[in-house]
């Protein structure tokens, strides 16, 4: 009894991993997308634009100037034929999210129906998934310029608060989900282990042989039987 209240112990804490795992597959999408909604700020990093930071500090340092155009790509880079790149870019990222929580789902209901032919098989394709996932998110997002390569003159409030939010804040974010995303699925395999584990030793608990049912009538009958 006591393997198997484990057993369900082990259980219901790889669900309660799973959902923060949906939750936060689902904050980085939407963290990651927030270039998207900064449109004018994006316009104010291409040098091709009317209005734009190059322009209006024409005086700044080159070791300024290299680190906005190594900030500049990490913005949309508007022009006429940009939309069907930013279709599949957040088409890609929204992709990834729904592919990696459609694979831990799995990973979850096998766990909790072991009698599934497919189970061994997202045993190990959705942990590799999600954290080849994740992976990629951290080396994408780790080399980061440090804002004091930018000329203090060019660093505005209107540049600084920016910079902040949708450059050193949203690499910050995205970093930060993919490495719970990695502890959480290293700390749920360690957990689905020790579930498969229990529900072994509870087989191998049950008896080999079943009594054999005897009917109440039947019972009565050979006791009367006995008397006669």
């Amino acid at each position: 009894m006591k393997s198997k209240t484990s057993s369900q112990s082990f259980l219901r804490a790889i669900i309660v991993i799973f959902v923060v795992e949906v939750l936060v597959l689902i904050y980085r999408s939407f963290t990651y997308l927030s270039k998207y909604r900064c449109y004018n700020f994006s316009l104010y990093l291409q040098d091709d634009q009317p209005t734009n930071i190059f322009d209006t500090y024409r005086n700044m340092t080159k070791k300024s100037y290299s680190a906005l155009r190594k900030i500049k790509h990490d913005f949309p880079t508007y022009s006429d034929s940009a939309g069907i790149g930013f279709f599949f870019d957040q088409s890609i990222s929204i992709g990834e999210a729904i592919i990696c929580i459609f694979l831990l789902s799995c990973f979850v209901y096998f766990c909790y129906n072991r009698k599934g032919c497919c189970s061994s098989f997202f045993y190990i394709i959705a942990p590799i998934i999600c954290l080849c996932s994740s992976i990629g998110t951290i080396i994408q997002n780790i080399n980061i310029v440090p804002q004091e390569d930018i000329d203090k003159e060019i660093l505005d409030d209107y540049l600084k608060n920016y910079l902040n939010k949708l450059y050193y804040g949203k690499k910050k974010k995205l970093i930060i989900c993919a490495i719970t995303v990695i502890v959480s699925i290293i700390v749920q395999i360690v957990l689905l282990i020790m579930h498969i584990r229990s529900n072994s030793r509870n087989d191998n608990n049950k008896p080999d042989t079943v009594k054999e049912f005897v009917s109440p009538t039947e019972d009565n009958n050979n006791d009367y039987k006995v008397l006669v």
